[in-house]
C-alpha cells in the first residue's frame, strides 16, 4: 500500500465517520423532540 491509498483511505475514513456522528447526533435530537412532544400529550 502506496503512501497516497492510505492517505485517501485516512480521508475516506474520516469523513465516514464524521458523517456517521452526524447522522446520530440529528437522531438522538428527533429523539429527545418525539419524547418531550409525547410527554407533553400524556
Amino acid at each position: 500500500m502506496t503512501f497516497r491509498t492510505y492517505f485517501i483511505f485516512c480521508l475516506y475514513y474520516i469523513n465516514v465517520v464524521f458523517i456517521f456522528k452526524l447522522l446520530v447526533f440529528r437522531y438522538r435530537i428527533y429523539l429527545n423532540l418525539f419524547c418531550f412532544y409525547c410527554i407533553n400529550l400524556n
